[in-house]
């Protein structure tokens, strides 16, 4: 999985995986607020 990320993710991937880790922040601490 890195090494095909390292090989130059397209930015869609890019912006999923970055959702996705948002999701996983807000969902683990929904208190917290967002930063970007």
């Amino acid at each position: 999985m890195c090494e095909r990320m390292k090989k130059g993710p397209t930015v869609k991937s890019a912006r999923f995986f970055k959702y996705i880790f948002e999701k996983r922040e807000l969902a683990s601490k929904p208190f917290m607020p967002h930063f970007d």
